[in-house]
């Protein structure tokens, strides 16, 4: 997991300040805790980037992934903002063209195992991204 991570956010050169953190989390911090303060721009960001993964694959869909509506509703709780301002932030438009941009260059199977295992913080999971077999 941790190779496809590192090729996977070499290939997008970081086109996003959300997408540098998430692969920066995940590569860096691997199995440890994280130390990422949740202040509300940090929520805000990582709700922003929920969001879009969300709202891309439920236009998209997975083959082993599914959109978790009801991660989606407290992804949107902790994020401290609604739903519309999540949508307008930069963060969330950055997101979406960095999905697209994995999609273009990898294929959606690759989007899809990388938005799901993007939202792991420690012992916390912020995704919206179920595996169908787990």
């Amino acid at each position: 997991m941790r190779i496809m991570f590192e090729r996977l956010s070499s290939g997008l050169r970081f086109l996003s300040r959300g997408t540098a953190i998430i692969a920066a989390t995940q590569i860096v911090g691997a199995n440890s805790n994280p130390a990422l303060a949740f202040d509300a721009e940090s929520r805000a960001l990582w709700g922003a980037s929920a969001m879009a993964e969300a709202d891309y694959h439920r236009n998209n869909p997975c083959a082993q992934w599914t959109v978790d509506e009801q991660a989606v509703k407290k992804v949107i709780a902790w994020s401290g903002q609604t739903l519309a301002q999540l949508r307008a932030s930069d963060d969330y438009r950055e997101q979406r063209e960095a999905i697209k941009g994995v999609v273009q260059q990898y294929g959606i199977d690759m989007a899809c195992d990388a938005g799901g295992a993007n939202f792991a913080v420690g012992d916390h999971d912020y995704g919206v991204l179920r595996h169908v077999g787990w």
